[in-house]
């Protein structure tokens, strides 16, 4: 009731995007499988995955048993109230995150049962006190109430040392949820664990796997596709998460790594409206200013790419790629003065960048600081490591001399 009014963002609610029927269908096996975890809590799963589409005819047997036990406990209350009482706890603990209403993150969780878990343990343990009872003999009685319960805490003592050892790693953890319950979202998990341990092939063997159902797959298989210059595939993998997951927090970075896989297939018009999604969604996002503005220069729209190397230098002062890409722009323009304090911010910065200073000796010539010039294409000539290039400087400055 509390979420009727207000869904919990996309994740829960009857407007998460999961019909109520299909969510129901699914819980029938899961509430039987709890039910036996109750008694005998292995293998355990970490991650149930997402809502799946189901028919009556799939889950009809575990639906009947759970029908049957909701019965039961509607009858129970006439004939023995407190079996009732623990039935009704059971289903009504239960019934917020395993009835009608979608989740729309995670379709089964073995945590959602621990507060039924109380009542099933409760009758579990009075059934056995009561059937100790039915041993007359004290002496006996005490010895196998001792038995029973030092057998119980020792299998389910290493029960629990086995399943903390599961936990030793991400991988190992991702491992058994792949090995138990095989869904996309544990296929793009085990590959990103895959991943961070240097097993890449792996990796993308697990997200291919995924791509069915997990979205966030194609978010990795873009990237992993962009990495290996494969970039129109990195495209069209952007493009899929994007349109799967229009809400995602990773859009953002989608869209700017949509915008650098465009940029390298020479496709900058789409570029730069890729970045400006990124700037859409994360105004003054450093990647995405850089990568609009490297799409505008590379659209010759000069006037636009200095506007946007400004707002990239505001985020990232004195960055000599931005500088010297703005400084190119602005010499198009024929913005001379400011082209030369670009190219001499870069030259401060790294004054063994040939390129940076012949651009700066061309700025000062169009300046009509024809000796500062010179120097600059000298400077140029000593770091100019290419016999070629060196003559085309020596030209250079023999042109400038000769003007003068």
């Amino acid at each position: 009731m509390l979420i009727i009014d207000g869904p919990r963002s996309n994740s829960a609610g009857f407007s998460s995007g999961v019909s109520p029927w299909a969510y129901l269908l699914d819980q029938g096996p899961l509430i039987v499988h709890y039910l036996q975890l109750a008694v005998w809590p292995t293998p355990l799963v970490l991650d149930y995955g997402e809502p799946t589409l189901r028919t009556l005819g799939e889950v009809w047997p575990a639906a009947a048993a759970v029908l049957v036990l909701l019965v039961a406990t509607l009858i129970a209350w006439f004939r023995v109230p407190a079996i009732a009482f623990l039935g009704s706890w059971f289903f009504i603990t239960l019934a917020p995150t395993s009835s009608l209403l979608p989740i729309a993150t995670e379709v089964g969780a073995e945590r959602r049962m621990y507060l039924p878990l109380m009542a099933v343990l409760s009758a579990i343990l009075v059934a056995g006190a009561r059937l100790l009872q039915t041993i007359s003999e004290p002496g006996t009685r005490r010895v196998v109430t001792m038995s029973a319960a030092g057998t119980v805490c020792a299998v389910f003592g290493s029960l629990t040392l086995v399943r903390n050892s599961e936990y030793a790693t991400g991988l190992s953890i991702w491992q058994t949820v792949v090995d138990r319950r095989p869904t996309g979202r544990a296929h793009y998990y085990l590959g990103r664990e895959l991943r961070a341990v240097g097993r890449r092939d792996d990796a993308i063997a697990q997200y291919r796997l995924a791509l069915d159902t997990s979205p966030d797959a194609h978010y990795a298989m873009g990237f992993e596709f962009a990495a290996d210059g494969r970039h129109q595939e990195a495209v069209e993998s952007y493009q899929d998460f994007i349109r799967l997951r229009p809400l995602d927090g990773n859009v953002p970075r989608a869209y700017n790594n949509l915008g650098r896989s465009l940029m390298a297939l020479g496709r900058h018009q789409e570029a730069a409206a890729a970045f400006r999604e990124t700037l859409a969604r994360k105004p003054s996002d450093k990647d995405a200013t850089a990568g609009l503005a490297d799409s505008l220069f590379a659209m010759q729209r000069w006037a636009e790419a200095v506007t946007a190397y400004s707002d990239y230098l505001r985020i990232a002062p004195a960055d000599p790629a931005a500088l010297f890409g703005m400084g190119l722009a602005l010499a198009r323009l024929a913005r001379y003065e400011e082209a030369r304090d670009a190219f001499a911010s870069v030259v401060n910065q790294q004054p063994t960048n040939v390129a940076a200073h012949v651009n700066l000796a061309s700025a000062l010539a169009n300046t009509g600081q024809l000796g500062e010039s010179v120097r600059e294409f000298r400077r140029a000539m000593e770091l100019e490591p290419d016999p070629e290039a060196k003559r085309g400087l020596e030209q250079a400055i023999a042109e400038l001399l000769s003007a003068h």
